[in-house]
């Protein structure tokens, strides 16, 4: 069974830490100093952790990061319904705009779920882009399950 859980930044943290640790190794993506303003969104798999993402709202909009799913568990729809949980976050918060910087190997899986990238550089690839997606823009669906 696969369930989702939120945490706020001002619980204990371990659970999520050791999935970036896992995911992420020796990366940026440690904590910071939004890391206890930020909700946090952490997927279970046969009661086991398995990914996490977290969403701050900076005053303006809302900003996904620190998304990923252990490698065991990757190509079965939890990185999307890891997504959905802080996108409905968002929704529930009334927030009209929720963005995000996506690396060459997530842009595809970001833009499947709505997210449209920025106007930036055109005709070079980029190692990172910016995307946004508009509440309008919502999708209902996902691939957290089969149609």
């Amino acid at each position: 069974m696969v369930q989702g859980k939120f945490y706020s930044g001002q619980e204990d943290l371990a659970v999520i830490k050791e999935i970036r640790k896992q995911v992420f190794k020796d990366s940026f993506m440690w904590e910071d100093e939004k890391e206890c303003l930020s909700m946090h969104a952490v997927v279970y798999a046969d009661d086991r952790a398995v990914g996490t993402g977290r969403i701050f709202y900076d005053g303006w909009e809302c900003i996904i990061s620190h998304v990923g799913v252990l490698k065991a568990y990757r190509g079965r729809g939890l990185g999307d319904f890891i997504v959905r949980l802080l996108i409905d976050k968002a929704v529930l918060s009334n927030v009209e705009e929720i963005c995000l910087t996506a690396g060459k190997d997530t842009f595809a899986f970001f833009e499947k779920i709505g997210f449209k990238k920025e106007s930036g550089k055109h005709g070079q690839e980029e190692e990172a882009v910016n995307m946004r997606l508009n509440r309008k823009d919502i999708s209902r669906c996902c691939d957290c399950h089969e149609n």
